[in-house]
């Protein structure tokens, strides 16, 4: 069996040509029973029945229990549905699945399963319990908050906004990375536990207890009002419950640090529920809510992308996070809004000038991990991984850049390319575009603010690199290059995400991330029976492991295969 490869096939027959104990992970989402058609032959989750369509998903399990290895890992998203007799009904031929190939139901058949209508009828645990019953042992039903889940417009029930994703394996001992998934500890320095705050705080209350200190300030002593016990435990109730709890932080100077969190000291265990994956604080009366801990770490080409137009285009004041951008770039705002699982409204302001939109995000968590990654003065971002540097200045290029054309000699229409930005952030994008071979160009002060500039060959050259397998980009600005410059570039442009028009249940690429990492080791093989448009593939590859593919529909195989063809290509040639 081939690795690194979409079989065009379904995944039974993928399975039953694979060798037995030669698989290290599964990990997919089979399509929800009666959610969507399509459109080809065979596809599972349209059966009359839901019983038949868990019938289909046991067969696969079935099959998926015999080619992986003792310490393998299997990782099985679902939804579940509600029981409505008449759905699908006006179909062009509901669909029954024999041999997996035949779409030959009756359209106007009703099916009595003996439940209830409306009734939920708790896919995901049927599925899992029949799992057990043949021989698999559930290690997790780990939920998935979709807290920008699609509204509903149901009036006499809540929203459904999680899934389950079933951890499963098939013997006691099995491979499994808890290290390479931990959460960070929270570190709080004991300066400021002396000041009874804790660090992600910006403003405290006053000595009255009501007006804002500036904790840049210095605090008025108030340890009389503490009492002698609490101000000899770092002055605050917090610090007391961790007074034991404190360590050495030599990444600081050397203070010492009181940890917050879980005592391991490569951080704590993620656990189970919605924070695996969403990990935002959830006040109950909070209006708005996104993954606060979205720029804790950047691991991703979107986190990068964002991180670098913020460089650009962001405010940050004592709590929150704001972007502003031209009324025609919103579907950029919106872009990131989705990216960072936010449900807040984007503003439209309209001034004699101009006319802008806007988000603010309040969070001292967010405001807290960008500083940390050097947002403060806007220079070179701190701790951000090699290998998404180029997505980090497509986002600065996106906000902060710009490119054109102008006559030069002899009226021959010439192009140029410009950043803007700090000092030290210039000379360092400098030096990456130095590795490309853009050479013969120096940073320039123009009023204040640091010009990079290039002209010809350099353009041509700033456009394969920053467009090489992206993710995402502000379009106005990509297509200027072709399509105003005039230039042939010896490129092959290939987004990595498809839009949602070529496929309707493709998943956020960072629910995958712990899974890979946890459940794979590197250079392991990773199964997925429902392949979709690439998403498992590209995390896979990504992350140094290898990945093995099926898909029923010829056109996902093609979307898939193009999105995954770059990351093949950056592993041969290193």
């Amino acid at each position: 069996m081939q690795e690194n490869k979409v079989y065009n096939e379904s995944c039974l027959e993928t399975l039953s040509r694979m060798e037995s104990n030669s698989i290290d992970s599964v990990i997919t989402s089979p399509p929800y029973w009666q959610l969507r058609d399509y459109g080809y032959d065979g596809q599972w989750g349209l059966e009359p029945t839901f019983q038949e369509y868990l019938e289909h998903l046991w067969s696969m399990m079935d099959l998926i229990y015999l080619k992986l290895k003792p310490e393998g890992t299997a990782w099985i998203n679902l939804g579940d549905s509600y029981h409505n007799p008449t759905k699908w009904t006006n179909l062009d031929g509901a669909q029954t699945i024999s041999n997996g190939n035949a779409r030959d139901f009756v359209a106007s058949r009703k099916v009595d399963q003996g439940i209830p209508s409306k009734c939920l009828l708790l896919i995901p645990h049927r599925f899992a319990i029949g799992c057990i019953d043949r021989g698999w042992i559930v290690r997790n039903d780990v939920i998935w908050a979709k807290r920008n889940g699609m509204p509903e417009s149901v009036t006499d029930r809540f929203s459904k906004k999680h899934e389950y994703f079933f951890f499963m394996v098939k013997s006691e001992k099995y491979y499994f990375d808890l290290d390479a998934v931990r959460d960070k500890h929270k570190q709080v320095s004991i300066e400021r536990m002396q000041r009874g705050i804790s660090e992600d705080n910006k403003w405290v209350n006053g000595a009255d207890g009501q007006t804002p200190h500036n904790l840049s300030q210095p605090r008025p002593n108030i340890t009389t009002k503490i009492p002698k016990e609490q101000a000899e435990m770092f002055g605050s109730p917090r610090a007391r419950q961790h007074r034991n709890n404190y360590t050495s932080n030599t990444q600081t100077g050397g203070k010492e640090t009181v940890n917050l969190g879980n005592t391991h000291e490569n951080g704590k265990n993620p656990g189970s529920v919605s924070d695996f994956w969403d990990k935002s604080k959830s006040y109950p009366n909070r209006k708005y809510f996104f993954q606060e801990n979205y720029f804790e770490t950047i691991d991703t080409q979107m986190k990068a992308y964002w991180l670098g137009f913020i460089w650009a285009d962001g405010y940050l004041n004592t709590n929150a996070l704001e972007v502003e951008l031209h009324i025609k770039d919103i579907e950029q705002l919106q872009r990131f809004r989705d990216d960072i699982g936010s449900t807040h409204k984007i503003y439209e302001r309209e001034r004699p000038t101009t006319h802008s939109c806007r988000i603010v995000l309040g969070s001292q968590k967010l405001v807290s991990d960008l500083i940390s990654l050097g947002y403060n003065h806007k220079e070179v971002p701190i701790n951000l991984p090699v290998e998404y540097e180029k997505d980090f200045i497509r986002g600065l290029f996106d906000g902060d850049g710009s490119v054109g054309c102008y006559s030069g000699y002899k009226g021959k229409i010439r192009s140029w390319l410009e950043l803007l930005g700090k000092e030290k952030l210039m000379l360092w994008v400098k030096e990456k575009l130095d590795s490309i071979g853009m050479y013969d160009n120096e940073v320039r002060e123009n009023k204040g603010t640091f010009r990079l500039s290039y002209t010809e060959s350099g353009t041509g050259k700033f456009y394969n690199y920053i467009y090489s397998g992206y993710q995402w980009c502000m379009e106005r600005k990509k297509v200027r290059f072709p399509n105003e410059l005039n230039y042939e570039f010896d490129f092959f442009d290939i987004p990595t995400k498809p839009s949602s028009s070529k496929h309707y249940a493709s998943y956020n690429d960072s629910l995958l991330v712990k899974p890979v990492l946890a459940g794979c080791p590197k250079g392991g093989v990773i199964y997925d029976p429902f392949f979709g448009t690439g998403s498992t593939g590209e995390v896979a590859i990504r992350a140094g492991r290898k990945f093995i593919g099926s898909e029923m529909s010829i056109e996902y195989c093609k979307i898939a295969n193009k999105r995954i063809e770059p990351f093949l290509l950056q592993q041969s040639l290193f």
